[in-house]
């Protein structure tokens, strides 16, 4: 379950996510925002390794829920940086991080629709009561 050209994608945006980070401007507000980057960039690569070491389908869906999570959060930071002034010296390397962390959502919400298609059946209809009977 997986793809190799996933793994790699999360680890050179963590990669980058760490040397992005170490260059911000050291102001309270990129502080912030590079602290919460960091968690969160970094985070997608080590949930998508956990994610290949699932045990069954649905453990995987699971982790890679996380990984979307945490590369969507990733942008989130990245364009909140942006709104703050980021400078210009950083701006191709944000564009390059955000464009990273889109493919990364991008590919990891494929794999788990053919996850589930695949290897998860969809959920039975619940019964509904007989509304007849009283």
């Amino acid at each position: 379950m997986g793809s190799g050209r996933l793994l790699e994608l999360t680890a050179a945006a963590g990669a980058l996510t760490v040397t992005f980070v170490e260059a911000l401007p050291d102001s309270m507000i990129f502080r912030k925002f590079g602290s919460q980057l960091l968690s969160s960039g970094t985070s997608a690569e080590a949930n998508y390794r956990a994610a290949k070491r699932a045990r069954s389908p649905a453990e995987f869906v699971a982790k890679l829920k996380i990984v979307e999570e945490e590369a969507d959060e990733s942008m989130i930071w990245i364009d909140r940086m942006r709104t703050a002034k980021l400078p210009a010296s950083l701006i191709a390397d944000a564009e390059r991080l955000r464009d990273m962390f889109d493919q990364i959502v991008a590919m990891t919400v494929e794999s788990i629709k053919t996850t589930k298609a695949r290897h998860i059946p969809p959920p039975r209809p619940r019964r509904r009561p007989d509304r007849d009977r009283e």
